[in-house]
């Protein structure tokens, strides 16, 4: 009797793929605020909307997380509760 084991390979490019669009829009946003200051300020309200201040700060904490060996997706977590005003997400 033999039997065979087969993997699910879409989870593995879904995340390749999700990787990729991130680098990309993350270039995008780098040549727009380089290019074009005032669409650059545009487009981060539409990111990151509410009190730029909240932003900061949070930017700030996701910062430190990554520094002190936090792994990405936590921290990546932790900033996004701070951004939308801590509602859990998952």
């Amino acid at each position: 009797m033999g039997y065979q084991i087969r993997y699910d390979e879409t989870r593995g490019k879904q995340r390749h793929f999700t990787a990729r669009l991130g680098i990309g829009l993350l270039v995008l946003g780098l040549l727009a605020s380089c290019l074009w200051p005032r669409w650059a300020d545009h487009l981060r309200q539409v990111v990151f909307p509410g009190d730029t201040a909240v932003t900061a700060a949070a930017m700030e904490e996701l910062s430190q997380d990554l520094k002190t060996g936090v792994p990405l997706p936590q921290a990546w977590r932790q900033f996004c509760q701070s951004i939308l005003g801590n509602e859990d997400f998952h």
